[in-house]
């Protein structure tokens, strides 16, 4: 009892470092953040742990680790493609990164309250981007911070939305989409990452969405 008391006091990077290096394997940890910005001033940053990682984001991962393309199938428990949106069409071929991961990626925010499912391939109710009633300005993706530091590496990615629509919006999802393509037709945008947040946004204001991302390093 004494031992799962000490770790439960480790802070949770250490504890996948601990665990990483006792099993001899990588591990993944995340979290994600907002932050109201009022008159150019920042608000605290208020951390949550991610409802991800979903099904197009571990499917994705066996592509790169198994090196093996993607099936043809339903969507769904057991199998091994990915649904793409919109349309929700199942992808079925090999895929890989369209352009750079940097500027392939983008994150996209809703109003949706639904729990989070391995399933999700969009946003429950998307916050579309512009100036008009219950739209939202879509910034441009700030640039990736990576940091190494003692076999674990960690990754930010960070983008603002402006409200201007004239009223208060409170968002309740936020995602990340990739923009892949087929080796065989054209490009799709495939949701990897979907969490709930809850964070009202007055008219006028930001409101600035962290992705943080930890990958260990067994040795």
């Amino acid at each position: 009892m004494q031992t799962l008391k000490i770790f439960q006091d480790i802070p949770n990077e250490d504890k996948l470092l601990i665990m990483s290096q006792e099993l001899g394997i990588p591990l993944f940890y995340g979290k994600i953040g907002t932050q109201l910005i009022h008159e150019n001033i920042p608000a605290p940053i208020k951390w949550k742990k991610l409802d991800s990682f979903i099904r197009n984001f571990y499917n994705q991962m066996m592509v790169s680790m198994a090196f093996k393309n993607l099936q043809a199938g339903t969507f769904g428990d057991g199998s091994f493609n990915q649904r793409s949106y919109p349309g929700g069409t199942t992808y079925q071929s090999n895929s890989y990164s369209n352009s750079n991961a940097e500027t392939g990626g983008y994150m996209v925010i809703g109003t949706g309250t639904n729990a989070v499912a391995m399933n999700d391939y969009a946003m429950q109710t998307l916050i579309v981007d512009g100036t008009g009633a219950n739209k939202m300005v879509y910034g441009t993706m700030e640039a990736f911070s990576k940091v190494y530091s003692a076999l674990l590496w960690t990754i930010t990615i960070a983008c603002s939305f402006s409200n201007q629509s004239g009223s208060s919006i409170t968002v309740n999802e936020a995602g990340i989409y990739h923009n892949l393509k087929d080796l065989q037709t054209s490009s799709v945008n495939v949701l990897f990452l979907r969490d709930l947040v809850t964070q009202a946004v007055p008219n006028n204001d930001l409101l600035r969405i962290v992705y943080q991302l930890m990958y260990t390093m067994p040795f």
